[in-house]
């Protein structure tokens, strides 16, 4: 941690409680908010898959049947 990560954080121990929660917030949000070209990538990726589906293109396991599967191949002896 760098030297001016340290006196942020030193000087968020010094809020209230209240204001930590504040601050946590955000931060977190913060961290959430994406670039619009990296959310246009996505839409792009996920229109791609799913029109992949629609044609057939992909092959599809149900989940409850893979993990049903692998409970029984890795139970415990």
């Amino acid at each position: 941690m760098n030297a001016k990560a340290k006196l942020v954080i030193d000087d968020a121990l010094r809020l209230t409680a209240e204001e930590r929660v504040d601050l946590l917030d955000a931060l977190w949000i913060s961290l959430l908010n994406t670039d619009a070209e990296v959310d246009s990538a996505w839409a792009g990726e996920i229109d791609r898959r799913i029109a992949a589906v629609e044609r057939g293109d992909v092959h599809l396991l149900d989940a409850d049947a893979v993990l049903t599967e692998l409970r029984e191949r890795f139970k415990p002896a």
